[in-house]
């Protein structure tokens, strides 16, 4: 909030720093709100079955055409995905039909009985606990697979972040058609790709050119309060005006959990 200047500004805006948990704050008509959801680990590639942090060798950047293109941090060979990869994975995989809006990883006979591209139904096996898509191509000495479980994981965290927004939202009386800018701030808040947020439904596609990225705003944040004097006058005021939305009990956040689970059509 202090980094952003939400607290100084007449704008409608909403921060949300993504991790484990989503931590967000709402600035509207002088007012501030916030919120925090637990998201789960699978944006920093835990509880992934192939997931690791964003470095050399983590696949950061997924396209399907006809086939597959990827990108790996540092152009090292893949030995995993980072939270980037696996957001464009599954994006990309609703928009090609393989993974249903339901969150189900299509079979191999299903794919072609389905008309998808040839090179793209032979990625695709039978696996235990469900089915298995192949990112990395065949030749490649260390396969990276995303599997039916890792795309579960990401609709779990992707619903806990849209409930969250609308939480918030609804507690300040507003819709998203009022939201003048909306801030990611975090490591993987500045480097996923905010096409495949909206694709999977994580963010509405209303907000899509309506989004910054604001890199480390919790970095930038203390830096401020130890450089500037005037930042902790503002920093108790933000203390003190806060109106904190507790989720954990909240029957509307449950209800919108539930509701954003499933992929956009």
């Amino acid at each position: 909030i202090l980094a952003t200047g939400m607290d100084l500004s007449d704008k409608t805006t909403l921060a949300i720093d993504i991790g484990t948990n989503g931590e967000m704050a709402l600035a509207h008509k002088g007012r501030l709100y916030s919120c925090s959801t637990a998201a789960g680990p699978a944006f920093e590639g835990a509880n992934i079955s192939q997931g690791m942090r964003a470095e050399a060798g983590a696949i950061s950047e997924v396209h399907i055409n006809h086939d597959v293109a990827m990108k790996t941090i540092g152009m090292q060979p893949a030995r995993g995905i980072c939270g980037s990869g696996l957001l464009d994975a599954v994006a990309e995989l609703v928009k090609s039909g393989l993974v249903a809006s339901s969150g189900r990883m299509m079979g191999p006979e299903d794919a072609l009985a389905d008309g998808l591209p040839e090179a793209l139904s032979a990625r695709v096996e039978a696996a235990e606990g469900g089915n298995r898509f192949r990112l990395t191509p065949e030749t490649a000495t260390d396969q990276v697979w995303l599997t039916q479980r890792d795309v579960r994981e990401l609709q779990l965290a992707k619903s806990a972040i849209r409930a969250g927004m609308e939480t918030l939202l609804s507690k300040a009386g507003i819709g998203y058609e009022e939201i003048e800018a909306l801030y990611l701030a975090g490591a993987f808040g500045n480097y996923l790709d905010k096409y495949s947020a909206a694709a999977v439904g994580m963010v509405p596609g209303a907000l899509l050119d309506r989004i910054i990225s604001v890199g480390n705003a919790a970095g930038s944040g203390a830096e401020l309060a130890l450089t500037d004097r005037e930042a902790w006058g503002r920093i108790t005021r933000i203390k003190n005006e806060m109106v904190y939305v507790e989720l954990s009990a909240n029957l509307e956040f449950q209800e919108l959990y539930v509701d954003h689970m499933m992929f956009p059509d």
